[in-house]
């Protein structure tokens, strides 16, 4: 289905749809690329995999770009993701070089040249480092994860990048980190696409039909985790 605003319309209401064009209209025009790790899985590429089609239907030129690493790059951000949400990790200087490796090879191939450029999470947050800028752009680090107890040698390794951006976005206020100096900081609270399919109700014969298949009895309480455990 190609993702359109109208598409929520009866979620939403016609109203809000309006509200979402005019805030949208003074950027009308303006190009946006989002950057992160990866094009499937996980809940970065789910999100750009709509945001970005409904950024160009109100009127703004949005675009998706994907950096490439190796497993010796995506081994070095998992431990780092795992650091910046709490666990004791330390980063040799092996891990820093691989690491900065991978973006500056990704900031010399990759065309970043847009009004607005989205960096999601840790994997790409060097490309600024090494990206020469287009004069007037503003680039914006879109923190995913929970930032509220990062481990100190983690965080220390990453904050010279993340400082170097005109603004971050954080889903909630206790992960802003006071010793992060940008411009703006602004919280986006998570939300669910209710059209994506995991999110669409199902009928309650099929409901009962897969709880059937797996022994589960629909009358005992449930406890239910939407999402992951991470550390």
């Amino acid at each position: 289905m190609s993702i359109r605003l109208e598409n929520y319309e009866d979620i939403i209401g016609e109203s809000e749809i309006e509200n979402i064009k005019s805030v949208a209209e003074p950027l009308r025009g303006s190009s946006v690329i989002h950057v992160n790790s990866t094009a499937f899985g996980g809940g970065v590429a789910e999100i750009l995999r709509r945001m970005v089609p409904l950024m160009n239907d109100v009127g703004l030129g949005a675009y998706w770009r994907v950096i490439k690493g190796d497993q010796d790059f995506f081994t070095v951000t998992k431990a780092m993701h795992n650091g910046l949400q709490g666990m004791d990790v330390t980063l040799s200087n092996r891990d820093r070089q691989v690491y900065l490796r991978c973006n500056k090879m990704n900031a010399e191939t990759l065309d970043l040249d847009a009004d607005y450029v989205v960096i999601h999470d840790q994997q790409p947050l060097a490309l600024i480092r090494y990206y020469r800028r287009k004069a007037g752009s503003r680039w914006i680090y879109r923190c995913h994860i929970d930032l509220s107890t990062p481990c100190r040698h983690v965080w220390d390794f990453v904050l010279p990048f993340a400082e170097r951006y005109d603004a971050a976005i954080f889903t909630m206020k206790r992960y802003l980190k006071e010793d992060l100096h940008v411009r703006k900081k602004v919280i986006i609270p998570p939300s669910i696409d209710p059209l994506s399919e995991k999110n669409k109700p199902l009928p309650d014969d099929q409901i009962l039909s897969i709880l059937g298949r797996y022994d589960v009895d629909p009358e005992r309480p449930i406890i239910t985790q939407v999402g992951r455990f991470d550390p």
